[in-house]
């Protein structure tokens, strides 16, 4: 398979420990809250190197001019001294970091000349070459740093990634990802002040320590010292980090089937029926000779035989999709030899076809459905014929990522994929063809010049309304990519006539329907058009217009409420607008889990001691997560983070907790907790707890049990078959451990519930010592009054509370710590996550 870099380069796909925690996904160095800079050297031309960062340490060349070159992605900056960047001061202070990037050197260099360099004000601290090809480094100005000699030597007339990483106790050298010295000394703090030189030192005196002739790309900054793993992935280069976005966002759609840097071979994308999605990130080899290459697809075994190709058979140059055998299908696309590209083939079985999407633009469609599922070949048309090379229509190029989704993108998941992976930041939402009114719709404008002009991609056209001069006019518009976030907006002048151009805004949002009701998002000034000389025609606006705002919509309009001549014109004209915004793809609800069990569902040490291996109450989280639901463990404790437990979407108090943490001062707390909170447990909820219930009478169910209804119409009962208020089926029953040990019921307080509770479930049957009517669920709003601890705390619930009794009582004579275990029947199950789902709808 054709290789566009010789580097070996491996990215770390797994779990990244991030300063100050760990994130959970692929690691996306340029969101790493520990970079200070990463100068990607890509703009190819001035005396700009940006920073790549949020930090905006952009750096300028200064004593001279820079050559750009081609680097070892994208291009590179070439420095001959005294030319260097140098980047205005950071103010840091560090006890650790990470300095690396990769270097071209036709020649030895200056001795001690940088890749990264600072002193004064401040000791020098920095990351030097020398004169034999070796590294080097400076950490504080001392000796026992700048002495060192790592006998690690950068290679001449190759791109190298150099690094070195620096912690309290050593410091780290790296050739081409691969740690090859350490110096065990001491490394103090370092206050890193001053101007920051890439080449060399900035200082006067140190003139000759410059790079002369060497180029750089993609340096970059850390507060923390890397590890081996990162260092490797940093060698990717900016497309490392976008790949890493993108297969973040590509998790956050839940695909059956998804991978980075993907191997030719057989893969299970999973069992897949009905609206299929089909996601690449490709780029061909741009000499490839193949007549047909194939992205996925089996040709000669399971039950369809198809593909989807970049280029259709026999040399079309052009996408394309094939039932093996039966007929060839043509997109008409033309694809684009070796430039990186994100494709979408969506597959609909109901209507036949297959749509096409290309960068997130949807461009053609097949009059068949490709439904593959199971074991699939990548990069090629797998075979399994004897005596077949399994190798058909193989793929020319590299296959960066793949995602298999078992239902249809939206249209906003693929723009969110697609920005993810170049690392597009907010762009227009709007697309040619989106429904648009104007503003007022009285067709008041001329036929070749309407309102869909204003979004039509094309300066050269112009929406006019000839009320504009003595009225706001504009337009109403429903893009298609669904909900969006606009927090931005540009506005082009038409061809001619400057006294029509509008000199204001006001941009307005809805989520009920094109004609609103709509609230104001932003007004003001559109500055450029409003200046003493007319702004240029066919001109987009050079001041930006940007605003906070943090609520999406599906439907906007713009008005103009003022043109900049009213007395000389006759209309106002636009030739574009752009609202500037992103997707607004529905964050997954967060739950936090509150339990005796750690994050990672170990248990326990009192379960652990009981024969656990996993939480005793993971079966709960499990259920939640795999009905879309973020669920985060938090250890129960009398002194929760505040500002933890009210971040979540909802809070679920485990059967699987010791109730003394919810007594007393801490019932206090916890009654204040303003996020919903669900409560499984009843020895929780009694008075001398938290005080939903009026006594602290907790006998313990024996055998299933089934309840009353007593509201069958409430959202808890959705879907569960009743008979006379009585559930058909039965609700909860009683677990054993492992080894056959019977566990107890569920806890059920019989005392009355606290006299603002709704009453919404309670027990059928008499079940031991539980009699017919004891509650199992009800619920309490935001603002009712509990008492608790015998009368001595009086406690005004700050949000919603929901009483869901389940989770079976530990056995007698073995840990408390192994209740919660899961106990519920198919219908208890659906009424529990009924009971989630209601307890997340916000109060109107």
């Amino acid at each position: 398979m054709w290789q566009r870099c010789t580097c070996i380069i491996s990215l770390v796909v797994l779990l990244a420990l991030i300063q100050g925690g760990a994130a959970f996904g692929a690691w996306n160095f340029l969101e790493d809250p520990a970079l200070i800079g990463w100068w990607a050297c890509d703009e190819g031309e001035g005396a700009l190197v940006a920073d790549s960062s949020p930090n905006g340490n952009d750096g300028a060349v200064v004593n001279g001019d820079p050559v750009w070159a081609e680097g070892a992605y994208g291009s590179a900056v070439t420095l001959v001294g005294p030319t260097l960047v140098e980047i205005q001061p950071m103010d840091l202070t560090l006890s650790e970091a990470t300095m690396a990037g990769w270097l071209f050197a036709p020649t030895a260099q200056p001795e001690w000349s940088a890749i990264i360099m600072h002193r004064n004000p401040g000791p020098a601290s920095g990351f030097n070459l020398l004169g034999d090809q070796q590294l080097a480094y400076h950490w504080n100005d001392a000796s026992s740093t700048w002495s060192f000699r790592p006998q690690v030597f950068h290679p001449l007339d190759e791109w190298a990634h150099c690094a070195v990483t620096v912690e309290p106790d050593k410091a780290t050298f790296y050739l081409n990802g691969v740690a090859s010295a350490v110096n065990a000394v001491e490394h103090p703090s370092i206050i890193w002040d001053g101007f920051t030189y890439l080449g060399g030192d900035g200082n006067e005196q140190w003139v000759g320590r410059r790079m002369n002739g060497g180029s750089l790309d993609d340096v970059c900054f850390f507060s923390r010292a890397l590890s081996e793993d990162e260092i490797q992935t940093i060698m990717g280069g900016p497309g490392a980090a976008g790949l890493a976005k993108w297969e973040n966002a590509a998790a956050a759609a839940e695909p059956t089937f998804s991978a980075t840097n993907v191997e030719d071979g057989l893969y299970d994308i999973g069992e897949l029926s009905g609206d299929i999605s089909y996601e690449f990130i490709v780029q061909s080899n741009p000499d490839e000779t193949q007549a047909s290459m194939c992205l996925i697809g089996r040709r000669d075994f399971g039950d369809v035989q198809a593909g989807l190709k970049f280029e259709q058979w026999n040399n079309t140059g052009t996408y394309g999709a094939t039932i093996f055998g039966v007929a060839d299908y043509d997109f008409g696309v033309a694809n684009d030899p070796g430039v990186v590209t994100h494709l979408v083939f969506i597959s609909n079985a109901d209507l036949g076809v297959t749509d096409l999407y290309v960068n997130g633009a949807y461009r053609g469609s097949v009059p068949t459905a490709i439904t593959l599922s199971g074991v699939v070949g990548i990069g090629y048309g797998a075979q399994d014929r004897e005596g077949a090379d399994p190798f058909f229509d193989d793929f020319d190029g590299e296959i960066f990522g793949v995602a298999v989704y078992d239902r249809a993108l939206t249209l906003g998941e693929i723009r969110t994929n697609v920005d993810a992976y170049f690392l597009r930041g907010p762009s227009d939402i709007t697309t040619p063809g989106d429904a648009i009114l104007g503003v007022p719709n009285d067709g008041d404008w001329p036929g070749a010049e309407t309102p869909d002009l204003a979004i039509d991609n094309n300066v050269a056209t112009k929406y006019l309304h000839f009320k504009g001069e003595t009225e706001p006019t504009g337009f109403q518009v429903t893009p298609m990519l669904g909900s969006t976030l606009v927090t931005g907006l540009t506005f082009t002048t038409a061809n001619d006539a400057p006294e029509r151009d509008p000199i204001a805004f006001e941009l307005y949002g809805s989520n009920e329907s094109i004609e609103g009701p709509y609230e104001l998002i932003a007004a003001g000034e559109i500055a450029d058009f409003n200046q003493v000389d007319a702004w240029p025609r066919f001109t987009m606006n050079a001041t930006p217009i940007e605003f906070e705002n943090t609520a999406a919509y599906e439907h906007y309009q713009i008005l103009f409420p003022a043109v900049r001549n009213p007395a000389a014109a006759n209309s106002m004209q636009i030739a574009e607008v752009e609202l500037i915004g992103v997707p607004a793809v529905a964050a997954k609800p967060l739950i936090v889990w509150v339990s005796f069990h750690e994050a990672d569902d170990t248990p326990s040490g009192g379960a652990a001691g009981a024969g656990f291996t996993e939480a005793a109450d993971k079966a709960y989280t499990d259920l939640l997560q795999a009905a879309g639901y973020d669920v985060v463990r938090y250890i129960q404790t009398g002194t929760p983070d505040l500002d933890v437990v009210n971040a979540a979407d909802l809070v679920i108090i485990s059967r699987s907790v010791a109730s003394g943490s919810f007594a007393n001062d801490a019932a206090t707390t916890w009654n204040n907790v303003s996020a919903p909170m669900m409560i499984l447990g009843g020895y929780v909820i009694r008075q001398n707890r938290m005080g939903f219930a009026t006594g602290n009478t907790i006998p313990d169910t024996i055998g299933d049990i089934m309840l009353t209804a007593i509201d069958p119409e409430h959202p808890v009962f959705a879907g569960i078959a009743l008979t006379d208020g009585i559930m058909d089926n039965p609700f909860a029953g009683v677990v054993t451990y492992a080894d056959g040990t019977l566990a107890r019921g569920i806890s059920i307080v019989t005392d009355l519930m606290d006299d603002e509770a709704t009453i919404l479930g309670t027990v059928s049957a008499a079940s031991g010592d539980v009699p017919a009517g004891a509650v199992v669920i009800a619920e309490w709003p935001a603002g009712a009054t509990l008492t608790h601890a015998g009368g001595a705390g009086t406690d005004v619930l700050a949000g919603p509370r929901l009483v869901f009794l389940t989770g079976a009582r530990e056995a007698s004579g073995i840990s408390s710590e192994t209740a919660g275990m899961f106990d519920l029947y198919e219908d208890g199950a659906q009424m529990f996550l009924n009971a989630v789902a209601y307890m997340l709808i916000e109060p109107e």
